[in-house]
């Protein structure tokens, strides 16, 4: 099923009709499939403050700790895939896992190094994802948010300075933890860390830990977006989504409604007719 879906993500991708459109049998096999495999519950989003409070709770309860708070809060600010910044478990991780080399930081446009306090810009590098199955790759960035926690490029600064001294080469996933002695060998966060996080931030929200999930970070970035008055069409540019589907997520639909029949109620129709792009004559049709 997942390699039919990117075949059909591709074809899409590249402005081809959908694959699937039609396929009446082929529908079914998948729907059998998926009974098979169990009913999953569609994830929701956290509020930011959740995302406060995981790197609030983070700190001083080790290493780890820490470094699975910070990537979910980077990953927050860049509607990362879980896939794109941990690994499925202790020996699998995706071909496009961000890396350390992957990261490059900036002051006022200019390229600087990673410990400048006064950096105010971080770029990330993603070198494929399940929208991208080809690995053209394609960079985002995101600027700092003026506070000094909850911002992606101090985020990212903290676990840089956390680890630095160490063995780490820039060719190690992002997300690589410190271990023994030394230093000198490491390990990369899992999905089973994040998950562990986000239940556990899901119970501080009291939101029902059944619809949080990895995938939950993702949409919260979006969602966040969304609510903050970002079109719709620079959010499937940051989220490199394919289809417009985002926009369905619950809790944007839920808030976002609020005050929209009062103004839909007070509109100026006066107003609208003087503009050519809305007339009487179109309204009637």
């Amino acid at each position: 099923k997942l390699k039919l879906s990117a075949i059909r993500a591709a074809m899409m991708e590249e402005g081809y009709p959908n694959p699937i459109d039609g396929k009446y049998t082929l529908g079914r096999h998948m729907r059998g499939i998926k009974v098979l495999r169990g009913s999953t519950e569609a994830k929701e989003p956290l509020p930011a403050i959740a995302f406060r409070l995981i790197l609030l709770y983070s700190k001083g309860k080790g290493l780890k700790a820490r470094c699975i708070a910070l990537a979910i809060v980077f990953a927050f600010f860049f509607l990362l895939r879980v896939s794109e910044f941990a690994a499925r478990d202790a020996v699998y991780m995706e071909k496009f896992i961000a890396l350390r080399q992957d990261v490059a930081f900036y002051k006022k446009g200019k390229l600087c190094a990673w410990s400048d306090p006064e950096a105010d810009a971080v770029e990330l590098f993603i070198k494929g994802s399940k929208t991208d199955q080809s690995g053209h790759g394609c960079r985002r960035m995101q600027h700092a948010t003026g506070e000094e926690g909850f911002c992606p490029v101090r985020c990212i600064q903290d676990w840089l300075e956390l680890t630095h001294g160490s063995a780490i080469p820039p060719t190690a996933p992002l997300f690589s933890v410190p271990i023994g002695r030394y230093g000198t060998e490491w390990e990369v966060i899992t999905r089973d860390d994040v998950t562990a996080i986000m239940k556990g931030a899901a119970v501080e929200c009291g939101v029902d830990t059944k619809v949080v999930g990895t995938h939950s970070i993702r949409i919260s970035g979006a969602t966040a977006l969304l609510l903050a008055g970002i079109p719709p069409e620079t959010v499937q540019i940051i989220g490199r989504w394919i289809s417009n589907t985002f926009i369905g997520y619950q809790r944007y639909k839920a808030e976002l409604m609020g005050g929209i029949s009062k103004k839909m109620a007070n509109t100026n129709y006066a107003a609208a007719q003087s503009h050519d792009s809305f007339s009487s004559k179109e309204a009637a049709v």
